[in-house]
């Protein structure tokens, strides 16, 4: 179970970086979302084709090896992820339209790991899901991996919160 939360710690370190670029690149578009849908697409080899495909041989490996070797795989690989991009970090300046789009995405994982979790505690009596223990680490590779269509779905949902929406 320690090596659950372990993984789960390297995986959110990881993530924390990579969304703090890709909320940095949203606020250099100026929040404007077509701008940056068109940025997404124009730039896909930084946005799709990255270093994080590598995480498709993870994704076979989760679905093909025991508990253990996922947990272990997924902390090997994370680490390395978070140390290459941590040379590569960018310093995320937070003003009034970048609260809302945090507050957003930090909700959107708060749910989905303390599901994880609770659901983690529930392993003694046998829960579905952790049956399913490779489906927790393909979302959160997922979610990691789109980090960039999410943070602009994020931003379409924080529109409402924007003051010069506001009436």
């Amino acid at each position: 179970m320690i090596l659950f939360y372990i993984s789960l710690s390297t995986y959110l370190c990881f993530t924390i970086l990579k969304y703090k670029k890709t909320l940095s690149i949203l606020s250099k578009n100026k929040y404007n979302t077509p701008k940056y849908r068109k940025w997404m697409f124009e730039n896909y080899k930084e946005t799709f084709i990255n270093k994080e495909m590598l995480a498709v041989i993870l994704i076979i490996i989760l679905l093909l090896a025991s508990t253990l070797v996922n947990e272990i795989s997924m902390i090997v690989f994370y680490t390395l992820m978070f140390l290459l991009e941590y040379k590569n970090k960018v310093k995320l300046k937070i003003n009034r339209q970048s609260i809302p789009r945090l507050v957003i995405i930090i909700i959107f994982f708060l749910g989905i790991n303390i599901w994880f979790i609770l659901d983690n505690f529930t392993y003694q009596s046998d829960a579905y899901i952790y049956n399913n223990f490779s489906l927790y680490y393909i979302i959160l590779i997922m979610m990691s991996y789109l980090s960039y269509i999410i943070v602009w779905i994020t931003n379409i949902l924080s529109i409402p919160f924007d003051k010069k929406h506001r009436r």
